[in-house]
């Protein structure tokens, strides 16, 4: 039992020496693709994401990066990331007019798994000399309510956040994390900062996805008077 709390707080304290120093690689992606292909809105119908909510079931552990790059983010500070991915990514879907569409997004966390190399025990008893290797795999589910009308066909659009990562005692850690999808980050900091930035655009194309799976006409017709 003393042996292997030895173990334990050896690689917790390798953990935090390496989180401290930031000798990281990362490649972090998701599987969806950008909105396209689909029934195009009419020109004078847009959007306003006029509301978040995040929901973590306490049955769903978390790993990895934090799911938007920020620890403990709160509703608002999620929405107003998908407002700003939303105008630079799609202008002509997304306004902040007072007579745009509001929508309530709601994004679920429904599912995590984790896998470290099979060179782990290795790595541990080099000090990480040799890098710690490690992939997780976050699954999400993106849902739309209109507040202003009730829309049938609101369907649900479900994507995976991958993430693998290999950190080094030493600068081994910078060496960029071979194959695979996904944008290349350096250290943690740049690693929060672009899951930030992956979670926002695949949330904003699952909202214009779930938007276009409605005839263009639906919106048309319940469209605000200006």
């Amino acid at each position: 039992m003393s042996s292997s709390r030895n173990v334990l707080s050896v690689f917790v304290v390798i953990a935090a020496v390496m989180f401290a120093a930031g000798c990281a690689s990362y490649r972090i992606g998701t599987n969806l693709e950008p909105a396209k292909g689909m029934a195009k809105l009419p020109p004078e119908v847009r959007f306003q994401i006029a509301s978040v909510t995040f929901v973590a079931p306490t049955n769903v552990p978390a790993g990895g990066s934090p799911d938007f790059g920020v620890y403990q983010p709160d509703a608002e500070a999620i929405r107003e990331m998908l407002v700003t991915a939303g105008r630079k990514h799609y202008p002509w879907v997304f306004s902040d007019l007072p007579h745009a569409i509001p929508l309530e997004v709601t994004i679920t966390r429904k599912g995590y798994a984790s896998t470290a190399g099979a060179d782990a025990c290795v790595s541990c008893l080099t000090l990480t000399i040799i890098p710690l290797r490690s992939s997780d795999k976050t699954d999400y589910e993106v849902s739309v309510t209109s507040i202003a009308q009730p829309v049938e066909g609101l369907m649900t659009v479900e994507f995976s956040r991958e993430e693998a990562n290999w950190m080094s005692i030493l600068p081994l850690g910078w060496i960029p994390v071979p194959g695979g999808k996904g944008e290349r980050a350096w250290g943690t900091d740049s690693a929060l900062k672009k899951t930030g930035e992956i979670m926002s655009r695949s949330c904003v194309d699952a909202i214009v996805k779930i938007i276009r799976r409605v005839e263009p006409e639906v919106w048309q017709a319940g469209y605000p008077v200006k």
